[in-house]
This record gives structure tokens, sequence and C-alpha cells, in this order.
């Protein structure tokens, strides 16, 4: 369990770093918020920006890193009884030697990686970190690091993948190391970002995924009592393809449940988002098209109708266990 307390950095991209007015109004802030909470008693560490470093902080490396440096300081010395962590975008070995050389105040790296989380402590070795580390944040590849549409659609993985790749990131950082002080799993709720499916490791309605699945075993070394049902795959004609307004085609899923319960399915086409880079913050949710099941949308096979409006839509496939447990793949597909 981490008790952290975030305290917000500003990011590189902006002025700060080359204004001492600017600096030192950010010195104060940090320091009055550490003041005023230092005395919480679930407080474990202090976590000194997230991603902060990001996107730019090559340009400006020296000015950054050594700033941070002096924001640890100040945190160190308004409350000696807490780590300091500061919190990086993905695993390069660039940005943990950038801290190791001019933020050695920094007493935890944490790092957030989706699709490299699994190489995340052989960047740390290679780079030469020996302080603790914390996986701040993993789970399935990344809408940067998977394959796109001709009309940038990111491929988003089945629920079955996703479990696969938040397993390979745990193992990737807990077999064998010795200064992981443990991971956090991204997310255990439903976001939407990009998709409604693609980060959450419940569904809208409730439903944990495969992903809860894998995570327990993880933890606890050993399934929950009652799995949730797998997608194995969805066939269909329009996957990632350009159909015209109003065409049928037809959708069939390949499912299994591991206690073999009775299965419900249900099918949606919902507009394509178009939102690419929220950077974690509130997205809106894209509509639902009616009218696009003629035939129902509760059976394995399906018969699916195209929206008349133009644009990009994503078809979803929701399964459900009656049991708690849900599975979700959805395909992309453009309507022109």
């Amino acid at each position: 369990m981490i008790g952290g307390l975030g305290i917000a950095v500003d990011r590189p991209s902006s002025s700060i770093y080359n204004d001492p007015a600017q600096i030192a109004e950010q010195r104060e802030k940090i320091r009055a918020q550490v003041r005023a909470l230092k005395d919480l008693p679930g407080l474990i560490v202090w976590g000194l920006g997230n991603e902060s470093e990001w996107p730019r902080a090559r340009q400006v490396n020296e000015a950054y890193w050594q700033e941070l440096n002096e924001l640890a300081k100040i945190v160190k010395a308004e409350d000696p009884g807490h780590p300091v962590m500061n919190v990086i975008a993905g695993n390069s070995v660039w940005k943990i030697k950038a801290m190791m050389k001019f933020a050695p105040e920094i007493d935890i790296i944490g790092i957030n990686s989706y699709g490299g989380a699994a190489a995340s402590a052989a960047r740390l070795a290679e780079a030469g970190w020996e302080k603790p580390y914390i996986l701040t944040e993993f789970g399935p590849r990344g809408h940067w690091e998977v394959p796109k549409t001709e009309w940038a659609a990111p491929v988003e993985p089945g629920s079955k993948a996703k479990a696969a790749g938040y397993l390979r990131g745990y193992h990737g950082v807990m077999d064998g190391t010795r200064n992981c002080l443990g991971t956090v799993a991204f997310v255990w709720a439903c976001k939407q970002e990009i998709t409604g499916t693609w980060y959450g490791m419940f569904l809208e309605t409730g439903e944990k995924t495969p992903a809860v699945d894998t995570m327990s075993l993880a933890y606890s070394g050993k399934y929950p009592a009652n799995r949730s049902p797998e997608i194995e795959g969805v066939e269909c004609a329009a996957d990632r393809e350009k159909v015209a307004p109003g065409t049928e085609f037809t959708a069939k899923a390949t499912v299994s449940d591991p206690e073999k319960d009775r299965l419900a399915y249900e099918w949606k086409v919902i507009r394509e988002s178009g939102v690419r880079w929220a950077e974690g913050a509130h997205e809106p949710i894209p509509p639902t098209m009616t009218g696009c099941f003629p035939k129902g949308s509760d059976t394995a096979e399906v018969t699916v109708k195209a929206p008349e409006k133009p644009g990009a839509y994503r078809l979803f496939l929701f399964v459900r266990d009656g049991k708690g447990g849900g599975a979700t793949q959805n395909i992309p597909f453009l309507v022109e």
C-alpha cells in the first residue's frame, strides 16, 4: 500500500525555469504544502512531480533537473521523516541518468510505463540506478504504442491481451529485483481515455475484466474464485476497413469462460472520440449510435448496419458472465 501525497511541479515546457521569480514562487508554494500536510498519519512518501519532466526535459535538462533537486531539499528540510519520489514518463535511460546526475536528493524514482513496463528493471540497471523504485503506472500497451488505422485510430488490444500485459509488466519488475518497492496497476476503475475501455480494469457497469484476475494472481498467488470471461477474437470484414454508409456486415466473436458460466453479449457502435492527448484529463464520452443492429445485439454473431453519417467508429463487444466478470474488445472502422 502506498500512502503518497503528490506535489505538482511545473513542467519545463513553461518559462518558469528561466525566471527566478517564478522559481521562488514555486519553492514557497511547495514549502507551504509540505508544512500543511507533513503530519498526516497516512503519509509514507512525497511524490514530487508526476511526469513533470515531460515533454521537453531534453531542451532544458540541467535547469529542470537541478531545480527538482532544490525542491527535494526543501521537502526534506520541512519533513526529514519521509522520502521524496519523482515519477517519470517511461523508463528512458537518459532520464534516469539525468536524475542521478542533477537531482541526487530524490530518494525513489517512480516509473510510469505501459508496453515497456517489463523492461524497467533492466533500464534502471543499465543507467546505474541503485536506489528504490516503484512502478507507479503500468497496464496494457498505451494508445501511442499500438498500430493505427489509415485514419489514425489506434487499435485497442482486447481485454485478454491487456491482462497478459499487466502480468508481464508486474513480473518484469518484481521477479529477481531487490529494490522495487511495489507496483500500481492503472486503473482500478472505468475511465474514458481514447475509448471507454482502454485503461479501465472494470466495465462501466461494474464488472471486473481479466486484468483484475491476473493482478489477483500476481498479488496473492491465486485467481479469484470466479474468473472473467475471455474474448479469444472477433471476426469482422469491416475490421480496420472503410465501408459505405448503411452497409451491412457481420461480426462473430469467439469467447470462453473458465467456469463455463452462461454469457450475455452486448454489441455497440460508438463514434470515435478523436481525443488523443488529454494527458489524463476528463474526456467527453462519444455517442453510441442507434439502429445499427437490425437483427439484435445480444448474441455471439450479429449483423451490423454502418451508420449513415460518415466518420470514424468502433464496434464494441461486451461479454458478461452474470457473476461480476466481464470482457471487451472493439474494432475500428470508417464510414465514407
